[in-house]
């Protein structure tokens, strides 16, 4: 955990940080995501050390029963984090469509 806590440590992290909340919330008005900037009720930003999904040998057995025990209580993962996947966006929309398909029963 050296590396991030030396980047929270260093100022040009929160310097950067206010860019990256400026840019972002730029994007989702520019691509009509968002009407306006005052829809934005609150903006935060995480700096996570492990989040890119690393294949590693037995990762398909813990990730099903991790699966299994969240679902008896109605909860699913998706996505790339969500599920700890190596996809990319059209592996997880597909995911996500596929989840929907079964979930609602829902026909192509």
């Amino acid at each position: 955990m050296r590396g991030l806590r030396s980047l929270l440590e260093n100022k040009v992290y929160f310097k950067i940080r206010g860019e990256i909340e400026k840019n972002i919330i730029k994007d989702l008005v520019g691509l009509g995501i968002l009407p306006s900037e005052k829809d934005i009720a609150q903006t935060d930003i995480k700096l996570l050390e492990h989040t890119y999904p690393i294949p590693t040998v037995g990762l398909e057995k813990v990730k099903n029963k991790i699966s299994t025990i969240l679902k008896r209580h109605n909860l699913f993962i998706l996505g790339r984090n969500g599920g700890w996947d190596y996809i990319n966006m059209d592996g997880v929309i597909l995911s996500v469509r596929e989840f929907c398909q079964i979930f609602f029963n829902e026909e192509e």
